[in-house]
């Protein structure tokens, strides 16, 4: 039976129309259906090319958020566009026509108020989007939006981008977007009036505008309006909130008089009464002159799936932070006599999806990579492969994966795209020197290898490679450093001067037979030749990058001294080290066997102030100043966002947020390490490298 047809039985019967609806049978689920609607009299009935999500309604309803409950099943969706096939006055037969707060399926059976027609040339996806634009423009109506005013949008969601550009078209010359991330920092790149910034580095000072558009639903953006409003302002609450309860700054709000409005789209019609006019009806009109002109645009913004992409489209847009619209291209499902729209919306953004990854290493940090693969919406573990065939195994039962018989097995895999090296850092160099031979693009557990020789000669091959290389340092994806980086790069701390990170731990004598969990045993933790060395390899080091990706340099000096471990004389347990880095001086401390919980500590400060990076951040400056560092959230899941930061990477071709050049760097400062606790003298990381170089 084709997708979509129409079954006359009498002459005045009516007409069924059968097609696909995406609907949710329950929270978090998504299924493709079919559907089945008769005819009603007056009432235009609708092939549809395409349909639009509200992403903020959606996903809130999706997830079952705060004031945000639907009875389920429930077909989700904000708008359409489609051919006429059966006619009410006022539309053509095969009239491109939008459709008004529409859900996501194949045929639409509506009535005359929800048709427009579409202007010609127009961006299908921009005519889809036409209960957006209502809503963005109903912000911006009260809050009394003044053409050549400056304004603020807080959040930069579809919604909220829709206000920001409908200004825009209207002829603000200036406007502030914040966010709580940069992930969608990409959707203002063609816009020269819209400045950028995070909740944890706005600062607005002079920068304060009298009209702020709430886009988020959020208590916390609620406090980030508040703070971004000019003295007598009015912010504009657009939509419906996401918190049950939320700490309103009412203190704040009375004495700098600012107006807080409600802008939720239903209360259109009531307005439209109490002005004596049909707000809907102007908006509608201006809405439809400014896309059909090209002065308005979302299409951009918006990535296409297709039908059967529907769980796709809703679990990234529950879980991926850089999506910001999304739309279903029905045309293919249309039956082949019907009129098709030529499809002038191929240039917007299609979904990537999930980069495959196949896995080397299925240990305990095997096991947690394979976990974050699980919780990423942009990456999936296609593969599995271990030395010990039944660690494979298990994996691939409880993962889905296939387990593969052999590295050249996983490596020869066209479904794997990338590769996760999790091995004993001895088998680095050979593991992912065959990964960039087999074409796949690699994710490196730190180390780069057991020893600074066998990294350099890595590294220069990762650098001959065409495909991508990084290294899994989940470190740097942490808020407490983006905000020490924040303070530093804007010289809150005045001239940076030390550093002090500690790495304090108590390993049983069985994690150096088989690690933390015990399930694959092996003594490579005890041997020099294949581990590298003791806490400072395997744990300090992620401190060493933190230290050296602070202070965008090379080190110059280290001084080390080591104690031996108990349980083997080989590797340390004990590690101290003075690292300079320019006039930086910073001081690590690393020990395998300290009674009691693990203890971290990550500081750094200057004459003018002082960060706490780890166990919790704190910033303290050393005079009273007017100033508002602002902490975001952690991420979700610092693991997956390390992955997908290089699934980001590989998909736009960018250089990975850490390159193989700064692991070399780190490696050799643990190189130098080792060397001045043999030596008892200074040793310089550039040195080792430089003599690696030469006999080569």
């Amino acid at each position: 039976m084709a997708d979509c047809l129409w079954l006359r039985r009498k002459k005045a019967d009516p007409v069924e129309c059968q097609g696909l609806q995406i609907r949710w049978p329950k929270p978090g689920e998504t299924e493709l259906t079919q559907m089945a609607e008769k005819s009603e009299a007056g009432h235009a009935v609708v092939e549809v090319a395409l349909s639009i999500s509200n992403p903020g309604t959606e996903r809130a309803r999706y997830l079952q958020l705060p004031n945000a409950s639907i009875g389920f099943p429930h077909v989700p969706g904000s708008g359409a566009v489609g051919r006429v096939v059966k006619v009410v006055p006022g539309v053509r037969k095969g009239e491109l026509i939008a459709i008004r707060a529409w859900p996501h399926q194949s045929v639409a059976v509506c009535p005359p108020e929800r048709l427009h027609s579409v202007p010609d040339n127009t961006d299908p996806v921009d005519a889809a989007a036409w209960q957006l634009g209502l809503i963005a423009m109903h912000g911006l109506g009260m809050g009394e939006f003044a053409s050549d005013e400056p304004l603020t949008v807080v959040g930069a969601g579809l919604v909220g981008a829709m206000a920001r550009r409908v200004a825009i078209a209207r002829g603000t010359r200036k406007c502030n977007v914040v966010a709580t991330s940069t992930a969608k920092r990409w959707s203002v790149g063609q816009e020269p009036e819209t400045r950028f910034v995070t909740t944890d580095a706005a600062e607005f000072g002079q920068e304060r505008h009298p009209l702020v558009i709430d886009a988020t639903g959020t208590a916390e953006g609620l406090a980030v309006a508040v703070a971004a409003a000019a003295d007598g302002g009015r912010i504009v609450l657009l939509g419906s909130p996401r918190s049950a309860t939320a700490t309103v700054p009412v203190g704040e709000i009375f004495e700098r008089r600012l107006r807080l409005i409600g802008a939720h789209i239903d209360t259109l019609p009531d307005v439209s009464a109490a002005l004596g006019c049909d707000l809907m009806a102007r908006y509608t009109e201006e809405f439809f002159t400014l896309i059909g002109s090209g002065r308005l645009t979302a299409a951009d913004l918006v990535t296409i799936y297709t039908p059967k992409q529907a769980a796709v489209l809703y679990r990234q847009l529950a879980n991926e932070r850089c999506l910001i619209g999304a739309a279903v291209d029905w045309s293919r499902t249309w039956p082949q006599s019907s009129s098709a729209i030529a499809a002038p919306y191929a240039h917007v953004r299609q979904p990537q999806p999930p980069l495959r990854f196949g896995l080397v290493g299925c240990g305990d940090i095997g096991v947690e990579n394979a976990q974050a693969l699980s919780r990423s919406g942009r990456a999936t573990l296609a593969a599995c492969y271990d030395t010990d065939r039944s660690l494979a195994s298990a994996l691939a039962c409880d993962t889905a994966a296939r387990a593969a018989t052999s590295l050249a097995d996983l490596l020869g895999d066209p479904q794997v795209e990338a590769v996760i090296v999790a091995t004993p850092h001895d088998t680095h160099e050979d593991v992912a020197l065959a990964t960039l031979r087999a074409g796949k693009h690699l994710l490196l557990q730190k180390p780069l290898a057991a020893d600074l020789a066998a990294a350099q000669r890595f590294a220069r091959a990762a650098g001959r490679a065409s495909s991508m290389t990084s290294v899994l340092l989940p470190g740097r994806y942490g808020a407490a450093y983006s905000n020490a980086l924040q303070a530093w790069d804007e010289g809150l701390i005045g001239q940076p001067a030390a550093i002090l990170a500690t790495y304090l731990v108590n390993k049983a004598p069985s994690y150096y037979r088989g690690g933390y969990s015990m399930r694959s045993m092996s003594m490579w933790r005890l041997s020099k030749a294949r581990s590298g060395g003791g806490i400072l390899i395997m744990n300090l080091l992620h401190h060493l990058d933190l230290a050296q990706s602070l202070v965008r340099m090379p080190a110059d000096w280290v001084f080390a001294r080591t104690v031996a471990s108990p349980y083997s004389p080989e590797i340390e347990d004990f590690v101290s080290l003075i690292v300079g880095f320019g006039e930086v001086t910073a001081t690590f401390i690393g020990a395998a066997s300290v009674p009691g919980p693990p203890g971290e500590q990550f500081r750094v400060w200057g004459p003018a102030g002082h960060c706490v990076v780890l166990p919790d951040w704190r910033f303290t400056l050393a005079m009273d100043r007017d100033l508002d560092l602002r902490t975001r959230p952690e991420p979700d899941d610092p693991d997956v966002a390390a992955i997908d930061a290089f699934v980001n990477a590989v998909r736009t071709g960018h250089k990975p947020d850490v390159t193989v050049e700064e692991a070399l760097a780190v490696q050799a400062i643990v190189a130098a390490g080792y060397e001045s606790a043999r030596t008892g003298q200074r040793v310089s990381p550039r040195a080792l490298l430089d003599a690696g170089s030469d006999e080569t």
